[in-house]
C-alpha cells in the first residue's frame, strides 16, 4: 500500500478521516489509545458525532468552533483540536473551550451531579510545554497532597514535534497514531499500516479523499492559507526587525 504524502495536521483532512459517522471507529481507536497512553485496551466501546462546523456560537466577542466533539456510549465529551501555530495562549484557549463544553451540559433546572467528564485532546505540531514528555494530561489536583479533586476534568497535549525528535519506531498504539499525524516517516507508516487495521483504513480513505475533487480543493487551500499566515507573521518579524535597527 503506497502511502501519500499528505499533511494530515491540515484541518481539512483531519475531519475528513476522523470526523464522519462512516469512519468513527477511527476516532474511536484514536480517544482510546490516547486515554489508554497507547496500550491495546478500548476504555470506551462506542460514541456519537456532534456537528459543530454549523454551531459558531458567541460567547462575549469570542467564537467557539472545535475541530471535532464526540460524545462517548458514557455521556462523556472529547473535543480534539489541531493547532498548528503556536500564539502561546493554547492553555488559555484549550481551558476555555472545555468549559463551554462542559458547562454546556447542563439545561434549565438541571444539577450539577448531572455533570459528565469532559476530556480536550490538544494536538499541536510545535514544541509547548517546558519539557520532553509528548504527552501530557492535566487534572485538578490539589497543590501539596496531589489529591484530585474531580474526574470530570482531563486536557491532554500531544506534541508532534517532541515525539519526532525522539528518531525511535512506533512502539504502542498511541505512537501509531503520532507516526500517522506527523507526516514524517512514509515508509515506516507504510510498514505500520500494514499490521494496524485502523492505520489502514485511514490511509485507504485518503486515496478517496484525494480523488474528490471538492476536498481536495479546500485542502489545497487550507495548505494556501496555512503558508499566507505563517509568510506574513515572518514579514512581519523582518519588518520590526528593520525598524528597530534603524531607530
Amino acid at each position: 500500500m503506497a502511502v501519500k504524502a499528505l499533511n494530515r495536521t491540515n484541518d481539512v483532512l483531519f475531519k475528513w478521516i476522523f470526523g464522519r459517522e462512516e469512519r468513527k471507529d477511527i476516532l474511536l481507536t484514536f480517544i482510546n489509545a490516547v486515554l489508554t497512553e497507547g496500550k491495546e485496551e478500548d476504555i470506551i466501546s462506542d460514541l456519537s458525532l456532534i456537528d459543530r462546523e454549523t454551531d459558531a456560537r458567541r460567547y462575549g466577542d469570542k467564537i467557539s468552533r472545535l475541530d471535532i466533539l464526540a460524545k462517548t456510549i458514557d455521556g462523556i465529551y472529547v473535543n480534539i483540536e489541531i493547532q498548528t501555530t503556536n500564539e502561546s495562549d493554547m492553555a488559555d484557549r484549550s481551558l476555555y473551550y472545555w468549559s463551554k463544553i462542559h458547562s454546556d451540559q447542563l439545561n434549565k433546572g438541571d444539577e450539577y451531579d448531572q455533570l459528565n467528564p469532559t476530556i480536550a485532546i490538544n494536538i499541536l505540531t510545535y514544541d509547548y510545554l517546558p519539557y520532553k514528555e509528548y504527552h501530557s494530561q492535566f487534572v485538578i489536583m490539589e497543590k501539596n497532597r496531589h489529591y484530585q479533586l474531580t474526574d470530570n476534568m482531563s486536557i491532554h497535549f500531544l506534541e508532534l514535534k517532541k515525539w519526532t525528535d525522539l528518531g525511535t519506531k512506533a512502539k504502542n498504539r498511541l505512537e501509531r497514531w503520532l507516526l500517522y499525524l506527523s507526516n514524517n516517516n512514509p515508509a515506516e507508516l507504510e510498514e505500520v499500516a500494514k499490521m494496524d487495521t485502523t492505520i489502514q483504513k485511514a490511509v485507504k480513505a485518503e486515496e478517496v479523499f484525494s480523488a474528490d475533487k471538492k476536498t481536495w480543493y479546500e485542502y489545497l487551500m487550507r495548505e494556501k492559507s496555512e503558508r499566507d499566515y505563517i509568510s506574513g507573521i515572518k514579514n512581519a518579524e523582518r519588518r520590526g526587525l528593520r525598524q528597530g535597527r534603524a531607530e
